[in-house]
């Protein structure tokens, strides 16, 4: 089921692109612990999205990325590589600082 809501999120539709990141966003909700099986193949959609320019596809990267490392630090570690890339393309090192 997973790779069908990413494959359908890649469609010009706006509508279908927001309602494939709801349903990210509610199943990394759900997955915690399991969600760092998830983390290579969410990486080029979740640039993708919180590089937008819509602001409602910003947020629920923001909240997807939350989410996933809350999942991964659980289950692998708090420090990780995955954690400081994210919070790059969340907040770029030219304003907030790198991590």
């Amino acid at each position: 089921m997973y790779p069908a809501i990413l494959n359908e999120y890649w469609t010009v539709e706006l509508n279908v692109r927001t309602g494939c990141l709801k349903a990210q966003t509610f199943m990394f909700e759900r997955v915690d612990p399991q969600s760092a099986y998830y983390v290579d193949s969410v990486i080029t959609m979740l640039e993708d999205t919180l590089m937008d320019g819509d602001l409602v596809h910003r947020q629920m990267g923001s909240v997807i990325v939350k989410r996933l490392a809350l999942g991964y630090a659980v289950s692998v570690g708090v420090r990780t590589p995955f954690g400081s890339s994210v919070h790059n393309l969340a907040l770029p090192p030219g304003e907030y600082g790198v991590l």
